[in-house]
């Protein structure tokens, strides 16, 4: 398909047209012209009231749920959900049912994935199974194509099979995920530990639960001089210990989910089980330190964590329902209506592009003439849509009249 997109402004610090104004020709999948006032020549016009156009966005945590729980999520309703967020690719989590630790797993992600408009990238299960007992074969996963080995949520508790991890990955540069959370420190908990779990009775996750596993993970690289990337990042003592690794020289890297950049441990007053997560909402405070971590280059990304659910499994007692909320389709008016004034647009979008990018190991896109059409098109200014959305899950983050931030569309080559 050809397209002409009119009067956008460009959002790319490497590209040369940065923060102008203009109509950009694509044909044949690749940008042909770059100019004011460009003749339309039989394509598809993408135009809207402030339009602004930056390198397509990575959302670098997924959970589609295909194959295993396809009515919670499938891939066809995932990637229709990603590319109404704005998302020209994803990096797809292992927790499927069964879980991604084949070649053949992997190969069914990439088929089913064709033709969607949206790159699927494949994170493959760390351990086999994801239960933390043995390698999964590593090597194999990488050359079918995963460019990152995580157990999910199911953060891995020996110390040995995380360093062979690490070890084994160094043969081919792979990069291993390490979601710092101690499972015995956070077992039963559902909520952070503070003064409001003690006023609604919940067991409390305490911030050591997050920095006693991200330590050890930094000790562990630290020790194999490997690629180590922190999922999930909570509280200001864990920025912390990144930013020292970061100074240190280690190769680490970070990741945030947007869902702890909006909200606080205040959300769950009331029971509400839809803010329910894994790692918990924390404080103010760690909210704010993640902020700063993003500004000062301690994290590196931003992610949705789109994680969906039912509502056999999330319309339940606090205590019964699942951990997780799906707000990929959200993404971009969440951050304008309530992230904007803290996080800039530019660096937002970095975080989203360039920075992930960088840490799977990829080439960015680029907003110039003969480079690959890998666009995403959005608008500040133009109210967000609340109806007409993709995803089957019932744990949706809300979305409410007024709200400003729309994506306008998609272009991927």
């Amino acid at each position: 398909m050809n397209t002409l997109i009119r009067d956008a402004k460009i959002i790319d610090p490497a590209s040369p047209w940065n923060g102008k104004k203009v109509d950009i020709r694509i044909r044949k999948g690749r940008i042909e012209e770059i100019g004011k006032a460009l003749e339309k020549k039989n394509e598809t016009e993408i135009r809207a009231k402030g339009l602004l156009v930056s390198p397509g966005w990575i959302d670098m945590n997924v959970q589609f749920r295909d194959p295993g729980h396809e009515y919670k999520e499938d891939l066809k309703s995932g990637l229709k959900a990603a590319r109404a967020g704005g998302f020209t690719s994803v990096l797809h989590m292992p927790s499927t049912f069964p879980v991604m630790d084949s070649k053949a797993s992997l190969e069914y992600l990439k088929q089913r994935s064709q033709g969607s408009g949206v790159h699927v990238y494949a994170a493959a299960a760390l351990s086999k199974g994801c239960e933390g007992q043995e390698l999964s074969e590593m090597f194999d996963l990488h050359d079918a194509g995963a460019l990152m080995f995580s157990d999910v949520e199911h953060s891995v508790m020996d110390s040995g099979l995380m360093k062979k991890a690490l070890l084994y990955a160094k043969n081919f540069n792979g990069l291993v995920c390490s979601f710092p959370q101690d499972r015995g420190l956070a077992a039963g908990t559902m909520m952070n530990e503070g003064p409001l779990s003690t006023l609604l009775g919940m067991k409390g996750s305490p911030h050591m639960a997050e920095t006693i596993h991200l330590r050890r993970d930094i000790d562990l690289l630290r020790y194999t001089e490997s690629r180590l990337h922190v999922v999930g990042l909570s509280t200001a003592e864990g920025v912390k210990l990144v930013k020292e690794a970061k100074k240190e020289g280690l190769n680490i890297t970070a990741e945030v989910f947007l869902s702890h950049l909006l909200w606080t441990d205040a959300q769950v007053d009331g029971y509400q089980s839809l803010y329910k997560m894994t790692p918990p909402l924390r404080t103010e405070k760690d909210r704010k330190a993640l902020i700063k971590g993003i500004q000062e280059g301690t994290i590196d990304c931003i992610s949705s964590q789109h994680r969906p659910e039912d509502v056999e499994h999330k319309k339940l007692e606090f205590g019964l329902a699942n951990s997780g909320i799906a707000l990929m389709e959200s993404f971009f008016p969440l951050y304008q209506t309530y992230l904007s004034e803290e996080l800039s647009l530019e660096l937002f979008i970095q975080c989203l592009s360039d920075r992930a990018c960088k840490v799977l190991g990829q080439e960015a896109a680029r907003i110039d003439l003969g480079r690959e059409a890998i666009l995403t098109c959005f608008s500040c200014t133009e109210a967000s849509p609340i109806t007409g959305l993709h995803s089957k899950a019932y744990n949706r983050a809300p979305l409410k009249e007024g709200m400003k931030g729309r994506v306008v569309g998609t272009v991927r080559a």
